[in-house]
């Protein structure tokens, strides 16, 4: 069991963070389209390095989807790029391939959604899935589709829309009535497009600037990580860079900059965010990502992933903190000299207390109850 402590003023002052409500102190790049992000807004510098990771043992009887209902006529593997899962009612949607599995809350696996195909309900490659109060969302890369299903998996539409590929990232975030998400074909270059969830048929507006022209390297720094909550805000963090834009969908309006400093993280293993040639040395366009996975909880506590690390930032008044940090070993490693090694995991939830991690190795689910005091 995991036991979040309770954030108290002693503890803030503990934790060295440099707070203030203007960007001079927020490290500038090369790259002015960037920089006129970071204007205008309340700030935060948040060192990751100043925290203790709490280590946290993961036992088998922590491990899910051992069991399999007699519905089920093959054998379960949630082998990679298995990324996307979501909780609800006390069972788990898990997209992996071509299907969508559910799980009931004793960890049995119960049945499956969808098969290959590339037409309504269908699924032809990397699948994501993601919800809102109202429907269960099932994104299919290979087709271009979203599908769209009640909460018992009854499909209710399905489109096709142009959204940018990317098996690893998530690149798309819910209100109650929008969508957003990340594509590389706006004609203003606009990286963000927004449509209403009831028809998702026509973009309504477009937002956030490219920082790298198409054609030059690295492109990879267009690629936005974004998750959304129920009270219109957005988390939005550019792959390989060391900050997170707190956005007001409503107003429109970025309201809080915070930027990461690591060990983990050196500017000067990434290429520069100025649009770059290429020389034909692939090696001096690659990005090394930093900042992997977000949550964004309607409270505003995030929960981010650098590295095999999870950590958690909270909102008080204005400003953010650095609250915990953790990481994951299984307990049976200890037992072994010299093996022990922390869990790479390929996505993770937080949800009714509990957090959730799907692994990258075994492709099993793993849950850990928590106790939350934030």
């Amino acid at each position: 069991m995991i036991n979040f402590p309770r954030y108290i003023v002693l503890f803030l002052l503990i934790i060295s963070i440099s707070c203030n409500n203007h960007n001079d102190d927020i490290p500038r790049t090369e790259n002015e389209i960037f920089n006129n992000l970071l204007e205008g807004s309340f700030s935060t510098i948040i060192n990751l390095d100043e925290i203790k990771v709490d280590t946290i043992l993961v036992d088998e009887e922590y491990k899910l989807g051992t069991r399999i209902s007699k519905k089920f006529t093959e054998p379960v593997y949630l082998g990679f790029p298995t990324n996307s899962f979501i909780s609800l009612n006390d069972s788990l949607y898990v997209a992996s391939k071509q299907r969508i599995y559910v799980m009931d809350e004793k960890g049995t696996w119960q049945r499956t959604v969808g098969h290959k195909g590339r037409g309504p309900g269908e699924f032809d490659s990397f699948v994501k899935i993601e919800n809102n109060d109202k429907h269960i969302y099932a994104f299919d890369y290979g087709s271009s589709r979203i599908h769209k299903y009640d909460y018992k998996l009854n499909l209710v539409s399905s489109v096709n829309l142009t959204f940018d590929y990317s098996p690893l990232w998530k690149s798309f975030a819910f209100s109650d009535t929008r969508l957003y998400l990340k594509s590389n074909l706006n004609p203003n270059d606009d990286l963000i497009s927004v449509y209403d969830l009831e028809g998702m048929e026509g973009e309504i507006e477009t937002f956030w600037p490219k920082i790298i022209p198409n054609g030059s390297q690295p492109n990879a720094y267009n690629t936005v990580l974004i998750d959304a909550n129920k009270n219109k805000d957005l988390a939005i963090t550019h792959l390989g860079t060391p900050y997170l834009f707190m956005f007001d969908t409503e107003n429109k309006r970025i309201e809080h900059v915070m930027y990461f400093k690591s060990s983990k993280f050196q500017v000067s293993e990434n290429p520069s965010l100025r649009p770059i040639k290429d020389e034909g040395n692939s090696e001096k366009a690659r990005v090394r990502t930093f900042i992997k996975q977000i949550i964004l909880k309607d409270n505003q506590t995030i929960y981010f992933t650098v590295g095999k690390n999870i950590y958690q930032v909270i909102k008080v008044d204005q400003n953010y903190y650095l609250n915990n940090a953790w990481c994951f070993v299984y307990k049976n490693d200890l037992k072994k000299e010299g093996q022990t090694k922390t869990i790479d995991f390929s996505s993770f939830i937080i949800e009714s207390g509990s957090i959730y991690f799907i692994t990258f190795l075994d492709g099993y689910i793993y849950r850990l109850r928590l106790n939350e005091s934030v």
